[in-house]
């Protein structure tokens, strides 16, 4: 069995990683110069995920171009389950991402577990390590793990759940 994620938005972020490779921001940062040139250049606008929404293919391919050619930055892609994005469509307008977009040119860097609400990845927080002797990114052929660890985060950290799988992949691994 296998898990259909779906891109809900794209971020750039400094490369190499300047902490853990994650989802949220406070572990690996966002690489401003690039992400405000981009958006003037591409005329790019943030989702209510507050991630970067590039609309079409062409665009994609411009802006890969464009971090490719810059060895400071990265172009990473979150992509959370389909299910939950069409919960979070339905219920509070979010995007559903864009199916069209190919994401070949992209490497799975593995499953972070973070709240849905803002990004907060669990996988450094305390019952979450201690738990799975590591804060790694989980790989995505490990769909047990990354049940428990959404499970655990829920019980460990009501605060911010609910807690999601969100696939992290990258332009340069």
């Amino acid at each position: 069995m296998s898990t259909s994620y779906t891109c809900i938005g794209f971020d750039i972020r400094v490369w190499p990683c300047d902490g853990a490779p994650r989802v949220g921001l406070s572990d690996w940062s966002q690489h401003d110069a690039m992400h405000a040139a981009v958006t003037r250049q591409f005329g790019l606008q943030e989702n209510l995920y507050q991630l970067l929404d590039i609309k079409d293919q062409e665009t994609l391919d411009a802006v890969a171009q464009a971090i490719q050619a810059n060895c400071a930055c990265n172009l990473i892609a979150i992509q959370i389950p389909e299910p939950v994005a069409t919960w979070q469509n339905e219920r509070f307008g979010h995007p559903l991402g864009n199916p069209a977009l190919s994401l070949e040119e992209f490497q799975s860097m593995g499953i972070d577990v973070a709240d849905i609400n803002g990004f907060f990845s669990v996988l450094s927080f305390d019952p979450i390590s201690k738990f799975r002797k590591s804060t790694d990114l989980i790989d995505e052929r490990h769909l047990d793990e990354v049940l428990h660890v959404v499970q655990l985060a829920g019980f460990a950290d009501r605060g911010h759940a609910p807690y999601c799988a969100v696939k992290v992949s990258a332009l340069k691994v």
